[in-house]
């Protein structure tokens, strides 16, 4: 009787072993390694065996919290790489900064421009690069949230020479619609090479052309102070003025013509006309062009020609 009462105490203990294992502890270990797998960023429980209700409610629960994680980590990456792709295509040089001034994001134009050889990341932009503009454009901006702008040359080595780079900076502050405290910046480089370069050939060509006017000018000038100092009573020297001053208006006009002739090249409305040109004639136009700085000089030019 003893040992039936034993048999049957043991069949009892180990029916309830099983039923708490399959029915508790499994399902407990079950939603412990479904947490595991959570933490480490593993998204997929699918098939959580779950015994008792409360686990049950538990698992839908886990589930529902893995599907949230999941939809915002693909939105993220969505984001991320939407966010890559504009800053990939974009012409202008962009890099973003924390509040600590630390580089957090850059992309290839900056890369490009300055010829980075280094990461920037988690650098100051003095560190990367040698400015302290920027880097106090980059302060100011966090500090009172408004945008600062400004302009820097840079020589930039092209194999066997050295470029001069010119660049517009803007830093813009990143501030959160519900803060009044910038968190980041963003700083924006914009190559404007081309328009200093073409500022300069503006300047030039201003110059120049004043002196091609002015040239003329001083010559019509001179005589017309010749022929009021008395040598208009002289009749040969007179004439002789007169056609001086008489070919340098024309030549005044050719030069009208020929800015004329430029600005319709500028909006492409003249094409280019091709023509075989008397070199000698030439030659002599440009020596008699020269002539009142060859006279004061003492110079004298000498023309051998076919």
């Amino acid at each position: 009787m003893t040992f039936f009462i034993l048999c049957s105490a043991i069949l009892i203990l180990a029916g309830a072993a099983v039923v708490y294992y399959r029915r508790i502890h499994l399902p407990y270990w079950e939603m412990r390694q479904a947490l595991h797998r959570l933490a480490n960023r593993d998204f997929s429980l699918i098939g959580l065996g779950m015994a008792l209700p409360s686990f049950r409610n538990t698992a839908g629960d886990i589930q529902k919290i893995s599907d949230l994680l999941r939809e915002q980590v693909q939105q993220i990456a969505d984001e991320g790489f939407n966010l890559r792709a504009i800053l990939s295509s974009m012409i202008e040089g962009v890099l973003i900064v924390d509040a600590n001034q630390r580089i957090r994001l850059v992309n290839q134009s900056v890369e490009r421009m300055f010829g980075l050889t280094q990461s920037p990341i988690n650098r100051t932009a003095i560190e990367v690069f040698r400015r302290h503009e920027i880097q106090q454009a980059i302060l100011r901006t966090l500090e009172n949230g408004e945008p600062q702008t400004l302009e820097l040359g840079f020589e930039k080595r092209q194999e066997d020479r050295v470029e001069q780079r010119y660049f517009e900076v803007s830093a813009m502050a990143l501030m959160p619609a519900s803060s009044t405290k910038a968190i980041g910046a963003v700083v924006v480089f914009h190559d404007i090479t081309e328009v200093k370069n073409l500022e300069t050939v503006r300047k030039e060509f201003v110059a120049n052309v004043s002196h091609e006017f002015r040239t003329p000018l001083s010559i019509i000038n001179g005589y017309i102070e010749t022929l009021l100092d008395g040598a208009i009573e002289d009749l040969p020297m007179a004439e002789k003025a007169l056609r001086v001053m008489n070919k340098h208006t024309q030549r005044m006009n050719l030069l009208i013509d020929d800015l004329l002739t430029i600005s319709k090249l500028e909006y492409r409305a003249t094409p280019l006309t091709f023509q075989r040109v008397d070199l000698r004639e030439v030659l002599d136009h440009a020596i008699e062009q020269l002539e009142p700085a060859v006279r004061e000089s003492g110079s004298v030019i000498d023309i051998t020609f076919p």
